[in-house]
């Protein structure tokens, strides 16, 4: 008995340390694509978007609307707002397909089961890897207790309360559901197209702000002989406004990075990435009859 005892004690506390690093690496990951935002309601956005870049087409055929109170902007130094606007089109132009076309309509339903999961998966983790990482204690005591009939009871106790605690069982399941998800995106043939352009949409709405504020900054300098420059931002700032606002309602980046996660773990199934944290509540369950 005293040498199972110490087998199953040793096997405990090496699946310890390999599940505390799955949990830790598992929160960090998890934590940062559901930190991103909330689920996709992807009608809105599809109007958005046309909305959008008919906005960017309009100020960079006619500049002088971002003029506020200038009644006439056709002799002034806009060449660089319409020339900005007309790129940021071009470039919002090849963004808008893949909203249009349907091919992320399917995707999206993934996303959305992959963003609810996450809230539950980043919680369970978190408190997993807090009672993971004080469990010292713990261990000793199961040690003490397979091998020494007068500390059973105690070691039985605590290991009880530390499952109850840690939930192991409960975040492998929540994790799975997580992986289940990814790989339907990871093997959705739209995956390839709709990861391209969430990757470029991204990039835009980081940079686009920037080079429009950058363009406004440069015309005011230019248009300074004129009283009301306060209201020179007004067409600018609306979009501005309205680029952040379509920011918060698709959240680009935590799509993009959904979609990478999706991609670079297609095919594994979530056994393979859980086994390490239900492979320890196993072995503590199979000391927990010991004790008994």
């Amino acid at each position: 008995m005293a040498c199972c005892s110490g087998a199953i004690a040793a096997q405990i506390e090496s699946a310890k340390q390999s599940a505390t690093k799955k949990v830790e690496e598992l929160k960090v990951k998890f934590t940062e694509m559901a930190a991103q935002g909330g689920e996709i309601n992807i009608e809105p956005v599809k109007k958005d978007v046309k909305m959008q870049l008919a906005m960017m087409e309009d100020y960079a055929n006619n500049p002088s609307k971002l003029l506020g109170c200038v009644p006439c902007g056709c002799c002034l130094p806009l060449g660089e707002l319409g020339n900005v606007f007309r790129e940021l089109a071009a470039s919002f132009a090849g963004i808008v397909t893949v909203f249009t076309n349907g091919a992320i309509d399917t995707l999206v339903g993934f996303m959305n089961a992959v963003i609810r999961n996450l809230r539950g998966a980043v919680a369970n983790l978190q408190s997993s890897y807090e009672s993971l990482k004080d469990a010292g204690p713990l261990f000793s005591s199961i040690q003490a207790g397979l091998s020494d009939p007068s500390k059973k009871a105690t070691a039985l106790a605590d290991l009880i309360a530390f499952r109850q605690r840690a939930a192991l069982d409960k975040t492998s399941q929540t994790v799975g559901s997580v992986v289940e998800e990814m790989n339907k995106i990871a093997t959705s043939p739209k995956l390839k197209e709709v990861m391209d352009v969430i990757g470029k949409l991204a990039i835009f709405i980081g940079e686009a702000p920037g080079k429009i504020r950058k363009a406004v900054q440069s015309t005011l300098s230019a248009l300074s002989i004129i009283p009301c420059l306060s209201s020179m931002l007004g067409g600018a700032q609306q979009m501005l406004d309205s680029l952040e606002g379509f920011d918060q309602m698709f959240n680009a980046d935590a799509v993009n990075k959904i979609l990478k996660y999706a991609s670079a773990n297609k095919g594994v199934s979530p056994s393979s990435i859980t086994g390490p944290i239900s492979g320890l509540d196993s072995l503590l369950v199979q000391a927990e009859k010991m004790l008994k």
